[in-house]
């Protein structure tokens, strides 16, 4: 009986403490903002798994408009040159093993295209009802 019982307990320790598969947050953040232009990287990675599938798209279904690559545990969608087409929620999904159910996480892509403030100039006082010319560019 006291055999049956440690056998048992071993392996409820075991299976309490084998993580379980699941993707960790996407690198750099659930929410990023990227410059017109700039290089974006987004780093999906699994947890308790060797070789998973991976997959990306966005949330409305818009392509990609970037590369894939696949090591191991990670994936990563690069965008060399983000643009406005760009700025949409990602979801990575992952599967261990066929059959498995699938995990996702889900990113924010939000695109700014000035780097500083712009800079508005009047050319005179506004007075109502009388046009104006007004100039706005960034330093």
């Amino acid at each position: 009986m006291a055999r049956v019982t440690l056998t048992l307990l071993s392996l409820l320790l075991t299976f309490t403490t084998a993580k379980a598969f699941g993707i960790e947050d996407i690198v750099p953040d659930h929410r990023v903002v990227a410059q017109i232009g700039q290089k974006l990287a987004l780093s999906c990675r699994t947890t308790d798994c060797e070789s998973p599938y991976f997959s990306w798209r966005t949330q409305l279904d818009y392509p990609l408009g970037g590369k894939l690559s696949h090591q191991g545990k990670s994936s990563v969608l690069t965008i060399q040159s983000v643009g406005f087409q760009h700025e949409h929620q990602y979801v990575c999904t992952a599967v261990c093993k066929q059959g498995e159910p699938s995990k996702e996480k889900a990113v924010l892509v939000d695109i700014y295209s000035f780097p500083s403030d712009p800079v508005i100039e009047l050319k005179s006082p506004l007075i109502l009802g009388q046009p104006a010319s007004v100039t706005c560019h960034v330093p």
